[in-house]
């Protein structure tokens, strides 16, 4: 399991919607195949992978649920500082997302950016 984010800068760096759209596309088959793979083991549902987005831009940060809200985010963006896809279990929205990590404090972090002008 990951301990941190390790962020980069990159310049000169262009995604466009196709390119999102292919991420999308990659993320979702996947999740939908793992997704079929344990509930032939009969996981339970805490296991189910959720496809889950995040994106800041212009100095504001969202969280939409839908594919097609990212995409109109990005459409309005100016600058997009940072763009994540994340692949996350049911258990893990459930409870570390919604309360942080209670039993090791040490382990809690608040990422922070900063924006080269």
């Amino acid at each position: 399991m990951a301990k941190f984010l390790r962020d980069e800068y990159l310049e000169n760096f262009t995604v466009t919607e196709q390119i999102l759209d292919q991420i999308n596309d990659f993320l979702t088959e996947r999740e939908t195949a793992t997704n079929l793979k344990l509930e032939q083991e009969d996981a339970g549902d805490e296991q189910l992978l959720l496809l889950n987005y995040i994106i800041r831009f212009d100095n504001r940060g969202y969280k939409p649920n839908e594919f097609s809200d990212l995409k109109k985010y990005y459409d309005q963006a100016i600058n997009v500082e940072r763009l994540i896809f994340t692949l996350d279990s049911t258990q893990s929205v459930s409870t570390n997302q919604l309360y942080g990590e209670t039993h090791r404090v040490a382990s809690c972090s608040l990422p922070l950016t900063h924006n080269k002008m």
